[in-house]
């Protein structure tokens, strides 16, 4: 049996800008990240 783990970050305050979400990226090459979130 196989184990899946799901995350998602809300950013409540504000929104996520372009070298915010590259930093992010550097994380995890496969996560939905946008303006206001980041998913894996």
């Amino acid at each position: 049996m196989s184990e899946y783990q799901y995350y998602r970050f809300e950013c409540l305050d504000g929104f996520l800008d372009s070298c915010q979400r590259h930093a992010l990226r550097q994380i995890s090459s496969s996560a939905e990240i946008t303006a206001t979130s980041f998913q894996v």
